[in-house]
């Protein structure tokens, strides 16, 4: 079984090489989307980084916290791997690591082959169900610019208008998925793991996709899930049998400690946690923040720590 690593990434170019020196092996494939924001990026010493597999990388949309951008570069990933066709697609960020050997990964997917690494939101609350509507219901017109500028009373400027804007269509009874009966909108992590067939499925419905979800907020966490509840690939989903630390996306994340929407850093003194934690892949790392735990996780997952890693490769 041959896999696409479908990765979304905007800084840290040491660490994002590190990253793919950790995917490359005869049975990958490793598809790249570069913010277009991003400055500096050594695209030729990425590409050089990757000897089994093959590598494309592309830097076409600029990508905002909460915009649908993040959803275009997951389709246009999704579209560039599917001319050859894989097993499994696997969707990172930048800041992610494997947790184990290829080896170890790939005979896992092989072990539980056609299920679907989806996570669900497991928050069944009628709050969470509201908001989970408003996401998608409402037009967030202002809602991508509130964290776009450097100046801060910009970004609130926006926050304030965005609130304003939902506020005026809650009184108008604006609802955007009337032209869509029966439709069940669900959320969950952006990251997953899914099959050649859910892939097929997905880009099927892009068109669908984009009329649904372009002015909703944070359609990345929507669209996927959407799909998957609304069609029989919700039968298919996997169901760690983990304690709860490992989501159903084989993705370990932290978001009790993260701040302002975002995961925790992992730090050194987590490592023992992430080698427990079963799962095939954790979010998020930072050589700024924390070198060792970087050099850590490469020896765990089967590459070779520290600033000579580029060095062994003969660049």
């Amino acid at each position: 079984m041959r896999h696409a690593y479908l990765i979304i990434a905007h800084a840290q170019w040491d660490q994002l090489e590190r990253l793919l020196r950790l995917l490359d092996h005869p049975d990958n494939d490793l598809y790249v989307h570069i913010d277009r924001k991003a400055r500096d990026c050594p695209v030729d010493r990425l590409r050089a980084a990757v000897r089994s597999s093959g590598v494309e990388i592309v830097q076409r949309y600029r990508i905002y916290w909460g915009s649908f951008e993040m959803v275009e570069a997951t389709l246009l990933l999704l579209e560039m791997a599917r001319r050859r066709g894989y097993g499994y697609y696997h969707l990172l960020s930048g800041m992610d690591m494997p947790t184990r050997p290829q080896a170890e990964i790939h005979a896992f997917f092989a072990q539980n082959a056609g299920k679907e690494f989806v996570e669900f939101s497991t928050d069944a609350s009628r709050e969470a169900n509201r908001e989970v509507g408003r996401r998608a219901r409402l037009y967030h017109l202002f809602m991508h610019f509130s964290r776009r500028f450097r100046l801060r009373p910009l970004n609130w400027a926006f926050r304030q208008a965005d609130r304003a804007c939902l506020l005026v269509q809650m009184l108008l009874g604006v609802d955007r998925l009337r032209r869509f009966p029966g439709l069940e909108v669900r959320y969950g992590s952006s990251w997953f793991s899914i099959t050649d067939e859910l892939a097929a499925c997905v880009l099927e419905r892009s068109d669908w996709i984009r009329e649904v979800f372009r002015f909703a907020n944070s359609a990345d966490e929507l669209f996927l899930q959407t799909v998957v509840h609304n069609t029989p690939f919700r039968d298919r989903l996997y169901h760690p049998e983990y304690d709860g630390s490992c989501l159903a996306n084989q993705r370990l994340v932290d978001w009790k400690r993260g701040r302002n929407g975002s995961p925790y850093t992992f730090r050194l003194e987590d490592f023992d946690q992430i080698r427990a934690s079963g799962c095939m892949f954790a979010r998020k790392f930072s050589m700024d923040a924390d070198r060792a735990l970087v050099d850590r996780m490469t020896e765990l997952a089967g590459g070779a720590p520290g600033p000579s890693n580029r060095k062994s490769q003969g660049e």
